[in-house]
């Protein structure tokens, strides 16, 4: 298991990995889901830096922090373990 550092920057949240929780009805992806959708009000446009998916609808166990670009987390420990 890799324990990571992490830069979230300005996150969406997700229950069920389309819309986002804090604006009813819109989606987290940006039209070619290629990219989170962009910050409501921000001028220039500026895409999400994460995604945050809540426990609820599709996520039962554990909230999951999500980035998509690999320049915005940092390795920090690696954990090895047995399950018995």
């Amino acid at each position: 298991v890799f324990f990571c550092r992490t830069a979230l920057g300005c996150a969406v949240r997700t229950k069920d990995g389309m819309t986002d929780m804090d604006s009813r009805g819109r989606s987290v992806w940006s039209c070619e889901q290629k990219e989170l959708a962009t910050i409501a009000g921000s001028n220039p446009p500026v895409f999400y830096h994460s995604l945050l998916a809540e426990t609820g609808e599709r996520i039962l166990r554990y909230r999951e922090f999500i980035l998509f670009h690999g320049n915005r987390l940092y390795p920090e420990y690696l954990v090895a373990y047995q399950r018995s």
